[in-house]
């Protein structure tokens, strides 16, 4: 079935298998869910939440890390220790 024909007729296509709770983001703050990784080596399970600062291309300080383990179907807490996220802000004035 199409997604189109299943949104239709009411039928769910996405399914919640798991969640975590986010902290109360400060104005520098968000939720890195591309280009993380560990290192240098990106990982499409990893995301992170941290500070950023105009100008960086990356968050400046991880606070927490996850891995949306795509096997067990759990969100994971991982270390922060090495994990860096691109970031793209746009325009940011200060």
């Amino acid at each position: 079935m199409i997604l189109w024909e299943a949104y239709r007729q009411g039928t769910p296509f996405h399914e919640i298998l798991d969640s975590v709770a986010l902290p109360v983001f400060a104005d520098n703050e968000m939720l890195a869910v591309w280009y993380c990784g560990v290192g240098e080596v990106i990982d499409p399970e990893i995301v992170a939440f941290g500070e950023y600062q105009c100008g960086y291309s990356y968050l400046t300080h991880v606070k927490q890390a996850w891995r949306l383990n795509r096997q067990t179907e759990k969100i994971e807490s991982v270390s922060t220790e090495n994990i860096s996220c691109q970031i793209e802000l746009g325009d940011c004035h200060q």
